[in-house]
């Protein structure tokens, strides 16, 4: 990929267009392409379901420690 890189600010950017040139790109199947998404699309759900359990479990977080540090909430009679 190095030889794609472009760009004289020192930041790399990639030359697509001489990659799409130059480069043989692969297109499978239209059934392998079916058969990817149907596999993928649970894990990437998954994925998003957890990304919203961790956002509601840092906003508890969030919440609750600081009334912990300082005492406003007492869990000394907590069972675990």
């Amino acid at each position: 990929m190095f030889s794609y890189e472009n760009g004289t600010t020192g930041i790399k950017n990639l030359d697509y267009k001489a990659l799409i040139k130059l480069e043989k790109i692969q297109i499978p199947p239209k059934e392998e392409i079916i058969d990817f998404n149907n596999r993928i699309t649970p894990l990437l759900n998954k994925i998003y379901q957890n990304s919203l359990e961790i956002e509601k479990l840092t906003k508890l977080r969030d919440t609750l420690l600081p009334k912990l540090m300082s005492g406003e909430l007492d869990v000394s009679g907590v069972d675990i």
